[in-house]
Formats: structure tokens, C-alpha cells, sequence
């Protein structure tokens, strides 16, 4: 069976008002393609079903991936030699057409947002250079005041429970990240719309954590969210498990802590595990270690974790976490399978894993350090960059980096 190729929202969209404006008729319902099909045959000699158009224009539910040989055909009977040939041009447009609202947008100093939310919404978020543009698009908003702009971006129906989406949108909103701390009009929006928005539920809430605004904004906004979440049962734990972090940090009670620990517990087991975040798992796991001193959480979350992604966000917030609360996991570098993949395959990710992979090295360099191994604690640390960090957790990894650089390599102790 031919390997079924990935088609963005972009590529989709643009290729339905070709094919429209080639063949003189809309596209709408299965009659459409049985037409359509007709047609291509007679253009191209080459034959393609009509349930093939239906899928790839997603008239019925689909993911909408296409074989090559049909997409060489598709690409044939609108005047291109081929998919690949196709591909490229319609990826030259659209970053020529983003690119000129760009700088529209910014000569004007004022976002158009029929013009903006047509390419926004005709993206999927498959990509990182559709993350980029939103990027640039929100950072603007930021600087115009332009709270309608996110208004109407909060309300988007985007699949935020694609882990893949879901990394490229927590790229694109690192400034609405960085905004919140100073910006109570922002906030003010968040918490309106945080009922019926799932982007603020799971892309700002459940991604975005300010440990140094646990008593001020940040608290409003988790109170808010405690007011949301409902039947969820993984917001929930969420909830509870920075709720724990908020107590254990204050130092309350051991038997406080312990029991909100139980009920983050008793949470986490009926969630589904299976989609659960491996920043949840982190945070689990690390809080079975300051509580208890066990790792089942950590043995077990290690072993399932397939996606390289989602190791090294397991293993960033793990180890970061129980550091932050003094009590290291000492036997985490003592893994080498696990060693190796951080090693060997993370490289290879793109640039926004990049940053997760780089707090991983230095946080291994940190836990070293403090085993007082320093020839190996150099070695990591000599891999991680001081300018790849996470906008939400940049102070502390900074704070470390520049820490490390003294004890490490200009004096004993």
C-alpha cells in the first residue's frame, strides 16, 4: 500500500480555489468530486476515485494525507509537473503573501484582522514556520494594545490535544507568557474568556506556570481556573499539583502536603494516563520523590515514554522540580540507555526541542554538580548554551548557568 503523504491546511486550501477556478464549480459535497473526478481524467488521462477527492478535501471525515501518485495527479490537472513542483510554489506564495502583511502590519502599526485570521485560520499548526508568523502576529498585537486581536484568537477551534500542535502554539505564545506578569488587561481577558476558550484552558493554563506569582496574578488566574476545569479531569490535576507546589513551598504541614498529594493521586488515576502530559508525569513523579523518597512514577513513566519529545519534558520538569525543592535525584544520570538518548537523538529535533534538550543537559550538569562530581558536571555543561531557555523558566536556568560557570571553572567549592 503506497505511504500516505501529510498535507497542510495551507496546501489543502490553496490547491480547492485552484481546482475550483480551473474546472468552474465548487467543491462542496461527494457529487462535487464525482464531477471532479470525471474531469481529471479527462484533463490529465490519469484516473483518481472520487472517494480520494472526498478524503483529500476532507468533505468527509479524514485526516485529509494523500498517496503521491495521486497528489502527481491532482498536481497534473491544475498545470503542475508535479506534487513536489506544486508543494514549492504554494510554499513560496504563502510566506511571500505572510510576509507582505508582516510589513503592512507593521507600517501601519495597526493589525487588519479579516486579512490576519484568513491565513491564521488556514493554518494547521503542523509546522514551525506557521509558528513563527503567529509569533510575529501576537508580538505585534502586544506592542498595538490590540486585545480584540486575541479576543477573536482565543476563540479559534484548534486541536489543542495534539501534542504536536500543542508544542508549536506554546512556542507562538511565549510573549502573551511573558506579558502576563505586567499586563492586567491581558489578564483581565484571560480570566473572561477562560470558560469557553479550550486555547486559554490548554495552552495557556496548562502550560504556563509563574512560581514567583503564586500569591499575586498568577493566583487570581490559577482561582479562576479552579472555576473552569470541571469534569476535567486533567486540568484538575494540574490544578492540584501546583496547588501542591504553592503549599510545599510555603512550608505548611507534612500532613497538609501529604494529603493534597493524595488527592493529586487519586486524580491522576482516573484520568487517561495513556494522553496524559509528559509535563504532568514530571510533576508527579517528582512530588512522589520529595514526599515519599519513591520513584514508581519515575521508573514506570520512563519506561512508556516512547516519543523523544515527550521524554525530555518528563525528564526537564523532573529533574528541575526536585532540585528546586532540595532532595535531587541522584540515580537519574545513572541510566544509560537513557544518557545515550539524550547523547545521540535529541539533536536531531527541531529548534523549539532544541531549548527542551538543552535544559536537560544543564540540569544534569546541575544534578552532578551537586553530587559533587565536577569532571562530569563540566562535561554537560559545556554542552548547554546560556541563550537557549525557556521564556517561563528562563531566571532559574539562568540563575543556575551563571552559578555553575563560577563553581566550575574559576574556583574550588
Amino acid at each position: 500500500m503506497p505511504q500516505a503523504i501529510s498535507v497542510s491546511e495551507i496546501e489543502r486550501n490553496f490547491i480547492r480555489k485552484v481546482l475550483q477556478k480551473t474546472f468552474e464549480f465548487a467543491l462542496a459535497d461527494s457529487n462535487d468530486c464525482k464531477k471532479l473526478s470525471e474531469l481529471i481524467a479527462d484533463k490529465t488521462g490519469f484516473a483518481i476515485s472520487y472517494n480520494t477527492l472526498r478524503r483529500f478535501l476532507k468533505i468527509v471525515s479524514s485526516n485529509g494525507s494523500c498517496a503521491l501518485f495521486s497528489l502527481n495527479i491532482i498536481a497534473l490537472s491544475i498545470d503542475f509537473k508535479d506534487w513536489n513542483t506544486l508543494q514549492e510554489h504554494i510554499s513560496e506564495y504563502e510566506i511571500s503573501y505572510q510576509n507582505h502583511l508582516i510589513q503592512l502590519f507593521r507600517k501601519e502599526r495597526f493589525i487588519e484582522h479579516e486579512l490576519g485570521f484568513s491565513v491564521i485560520t488556514r493554518m494547521g499548526f503542523t509546522d514551525w514556520k506557521e509558528a513563527y508568523w503567529l509569533k510575529l502576529i501576537i508580538q505585534m498585537a502586544l506592542e498595538f494594545d490590540d486585545y480584540d486581536f486575541f479576543e477573536k484568537l482565543f476563540q479559534l477551534p484548534i486541536d489543542v490535544n495534539d501534542p504536536a500542535i500543542t508544542d508549536k502554539l506554546y512556542f507562538a505564545f511565549q510573549d502573551i507568557y511573558s506579558h502576563i506578569p505586567r499586563n492586567e488587561k491581558l489578564r483581565e481577558l484571560i480570566c473572561r474568556q477562560m470558560d469557553d476558550s479550550v486555547i486559554i484552558q490548554q495552552i495557556i493554563m496548562m502550560c504556563y506556570v509563574d512560581e514567583n506569582g503564586m500569591g499575586s496574578h498568577y493566583g487570581k488566574l490559577l482561582e479562576k481556573f479552579k472555576d473552569v476545569f470541571k469534569n476535567d479531569e486533567q486540568q484538575q490535576l494540574f490544578y492540584q499539583l501546583i496547588q501542591l507546589q504553592s503549599m510545599y513551598a510555603k512550608k505548611r504541614s507534612q500532613v497538609e502536603v501529604k494529603k493534597k498529594f493524595r488527592e493529586a493521586i487519586d486524580t491522576f488515576e482516573k484520568c487517561d494516563q495513556k494522553n496524559l502530559s509528559p509535563i504532568v508525569k514530571g510533576r508527579i513523579a517528582a512530588w512522589q520523590w520529595i514526599i515519599d523518597q519513591e520513584d514508581d512514577f519515575y521508573k514506570e513513566f520512563v519506561e512508556h515514554l516512547k516519543a523523544k519529545p515527550a521524554i525530555g519534558h518528563f525528564i526537564d520538569f523532573f529533574n528541575r522540580l526536585t532540585i528546586l525543592f532540595e532532595l535531587p535525584y541522584f540515580k537519574l544520570l545513572e541510566d544509560q540507555k537513557l544518557m545515550n538518548l539524550f547523547k545521540q537523538e535529541f539533536p536531531k529535533l527541531s529548534f523549539f526541542n532544541e531549548t527542551i534538550y538543552n535544559q536537560v543537559k544543564l540540569g544534569f550538569a546541575i544534578n552532578l554538580y551537586l553530587q559533587n562530581n565536577r569532571s562530569e558536571a563540566k562535561k554537560w555543561f559545556l554542552q548547554a548554551s546560556p541563550f537557549i531557555f525557556d521564556i517561563t523558566m528562563y531566571d532559574w536556568y539562568d540563575n543556575w548557568y551563571r552559578l555553575l560557570e563560577v563553581k566550575l571553572f574559576y574556583h574550588e567549592g
